[in-house]
């Protein structure tokens, strides 16, 4: 049984990316490839509120070109 993990990149505004050059790209159409999920957070997107990290979260669907589904909810990054 294959296992399956959850990973999250920390990138700049994809209007702002080299599409020639950046490998994170690469590197999250093979995880999707490979049956993983792909998550996408801004700098923008993150705030620290009571001693926790929350970050507004986008799971890559598909990479070129890109599709994300939005959460409508802060997600918990770090923190107890």
């Amino acid at each position: 049984m294959q296992v399956r993990y959850r990973f999250l990149f920390l990138m700049d505004p994809y209007t702002t990316l080299n599409l020639k050059t950046e490998t994170s790209l690469l590197l999250m159409t093979e995880l999707i490839a490979r049956g993983h999920q792909v998550f996408w957070l801004e700098e923008s997107g993150l705030c620290l509120h009571k001693n926790l990290v929350h970050g507004n979260i986008a799971q890559v669907m598909q990479v070129r070109p890109l599709q994300i589904r939005r959460s409508l909810d802060d997600f918990t990054i770090f923190g107890s």
